[in-house]
C-alpha cells in the first residue's frame, strides 16, 4: 500500500481541505502520487519514498485505514479517509504475485537463443498450438509444465516454467499486467513481450 497522509498540527478543516485539494489532482493525473506524497506527506518516513509504505498486513493499521485499503481494487486510489492520526489518501498497490510461463521467442526477439529461427508469425502459431493442448486438457488437468519443458525458451523450463514469488516492477509491464490481471490457476496468453510471446498460468 502506499499512505499520503496530512499533518494534525493544522486545524482539521485545513488537513481536510488540502487532502481533497490533493485528491482532486490525482483523479486528474494518478501517476503524481508519488510526487504528491513525497511533497505533502507529514509522515516523513514513507513520504520520503513517495509513501510507499511495503507490504504490510491490514491488522498493521488502524481501522479505518485498513478497511479503505482492502476493499480498493490493484492500483486504484481511495477519497481522503480519516484516522486519529489525520486524513490520509491510499494507494493499493499489487502484492506479491507467483507464476509460471512458456516463453515462444522468435529470430529477433530479445535474448532469443541463436539456434531460433522461427518467424513472428511462426511464434504465434506454436502458442496458438500450444494453448489448443492446453485448453483441450483443461478438464484433465493441462501439463502446463510438461509443455513448458518442452516449449519454453526460458531457463525457468527447467522447473516447468516456474519463475517463483516476484514483486511490482519486477517484470516487463505487459508481462506484470497480465499477472496483475488474472486469477491464481488462470492462464493467459498470447502475452507479447520484446522477449516474445509467453503462455502464462497465476500460480500466487
Amino acid at each position: 500500500a502506499q499512505g499520503l497522509g496530512s499533518s494534525m498540527t493544522r486545524s482539521k478543516e485545513e488537513a481536510h481541505e488540502l487532502a481533497t485539494e490533493i485528491r482532486a489532482k490525482l483523479a486528474e493525473n494518478p501517476s503524481k502520487f508519488d510526487d504528491l506524497a513525497r511533497e505533502h506527506s507529514d509522515d516523513k518516513g514513507s513520504g520520503a519514498r513517495g509513501g510507499a509504505m511495503g507490504m504490510q498486513p491490514p491488522e498493521r493499521f488502524v481501522a479505518p485505514f485498513a478497511e479503505a485499503a482492502v476493499v480498493l481494487k490493484i492500483g486504484a486510489i481511495s477519497e481522503p479517509v480519516e484516522t486519529p492520526f489525520g486524513y490520509h489518501i491510499i494507494k493499493r498497490n499489487p502484492g506479491p504475485m507467483g507464476a509460471r510461463h512458456i516463453l515462444i521467442p522468435w529470430k529477433g526477439s530479445q535474448n532469443a537463443p541463436a539456434d531460433v529461427s522461427r518467424s513472428k508469425e511462426e511464434a504465434r502459431k506454436l502458442v496458438d498450438e500450444i494453448l489448443a493442448t492446453l485448453n483441450a486438457k483443461a478438464d484433465a488437468g493441462p501439463d502446463f509444465a510438461g509443455l513448458a519443458r518442452t516449449h519454453s525458451s526460458c531457463p525457468s523450463s527447467a522447473k516447468g516454467g516456474d519463475l517463483g514469488m516476484f514483486g511490482p516492477g519486477q517484470m516487463v509491464p505487459a508481462f506484470e499486467k497480465a499477472v496483475v490481471e488474472s486469477k491464481v490457476g488462470q492462464v493467459v496468453g498470447p502475452v507479447e513481450t520484446p522477449f516474445g510471446y509467453h503462455i502464462i498460468e497465476r500460480t500466487q
